[in-house]
């Protein structure tokens, strides 16, 4: 959930559209194990309660509550959006005003923080009628301040470069966000949108970063979510290759790569390559009872700027960690990542 670990539960109020106490609370365990957030109201929601998006102690979380002035033939339901801030030492909860937008922008919400309070903003690409394969697409970015406490609807330019991004191909498959007010949208076969959602630029200005040493697909494929991720750990923005022969699924070939992104030039390093066979080759590793397949599904750990986690299934079922960094079980992995 992008928060460092506590053990203990604390829980926030506020009231929704209808005027009903919600009360939200969680609890953060360290990663790879799963944080917990529960949320209690008296309204009749349409389906469970989500969490949107995560940055530092504030979490962005949606739920759909049926509306009081609706009558029982003519039922609706009002889109509730609150930001909770997870700290004890100041909890809050703050319930958003309704966007009352497409709900596509729900699959694509950031969160940073400011002096004030916090910012929320969505983006998302349309195809406009006529459109061909140069022309006729829009880019719309709707965001909301606490400072503020209104939503904004802009259409910012989008930065075409001829090659990785070109009009209607951008799918965002992961939004993250460092504390720093910039928020990225994440297409895996084509690179990173970026944008400082705090400033008072309105459009705000959108920046692409390409991502390095991947094929660049022009037509629909869905293969790369689970060998590839994005993320941020202490303002170090990393990317994570998992090259296991395209669609093949293989116990041995396959190659882990990592690299880090130069802020100021835009520019990403390669800072480790990891061989499946060394992998499996590491003495921890060998008596392990773990299945030996590809890793999978990676994640640039939040506090930890040496580790990475994976899954590893085999089968259908099963699922176990491997944790790039310092436990029992792999120890060995991370001074093979830095040495090399």
């Amino acid at each position: 959930m992008g928060v460092e670990a506590q053990a203990t539960a604390a829980a926030a109020y506020t009231s929704s559209s209808n005027d009903r106490q919600v009360r939200v609370s969680v609890r953060l365990r360290p990663q790879p194990a799963e944080s917990y957030i529960h949320m209690q109201t008296e309204d009749t929601l349409l389906q469970h309660p989500s969490v949107l998006a995560a940055c530092g102690d504030l979490l962005l979380v949606q739920m759909f509550v049926c509306d009081d002035a609706a009558t029982d033939t003519d039922l609706s339901y009002n889109q509730n959006m609150f930001v909770y801030k997870t700290n004890p030492a100041c909890l809050w909860l703050r319930c958003l005003p309704n966007p009352d937008t497409f709900p596509g922008f729900a699959q694509a919400f950031g969160l940073v923080p400011t002096d004030e309070g916090f910012v929320v903003a969505s983006f998302l690409t349309f195809k406009t009628p006529g459109f061909n394969r140069e022309t006729g697409e829009v880019s719309k970015l709707l965001r909301c301040s606490s400072a503020t406490e209104r939503w904004d609807l802009s259409s910012p330019t989008m930065p075409y470069d001829g090659d990785a991004l070109r009009p209607h191909l951008w799918e965002t498959d992961k939004v993250f966000s460092p504390p720093d007010g910039t928020i990225y949208w994440v297409d895996y076969y084509r690179g990173l949108l970026a944008s400082q959602v705090t400033t008072g630029d309105n459009p705000p200005q959108l920046c692409f970063i390409r991502l390095p040493g991947i094929k660049v697909w022009t037509t629909p494929i869905d293969f790369c979510k689970g060998s590839r991720t994005v993320g941020v750990c202490k303002d170090i923005v990393k990317f994570v290759d998992i090259d296991n022969g395209l669609f093949g699924r293989k116990k041995s070939g396959f190659t882990v790569k990592v690299w880090t992104l130069r802020m100021l030039e835009l520019k990403w390093d390669q800072v480790s390559t990891l061989r499946g066979d060394d992998l499996w080759a590491l003495s921890n590793l060998q008596s392990a009872s773990l299945p030996r397949c590809v890793p999978q599904f990676p994640m640039v750990s939040t506090h930890d700027v040496h580790a990475l986690n994976f899954i590893l299934l085999e089968g259908d079922y099963a699922e176990e960690w491997i944790r790039c960094g310092n436990c029992t079980i792999v120890a060995l992995i991370l001074e093979w990542l830095l040495d090399r």
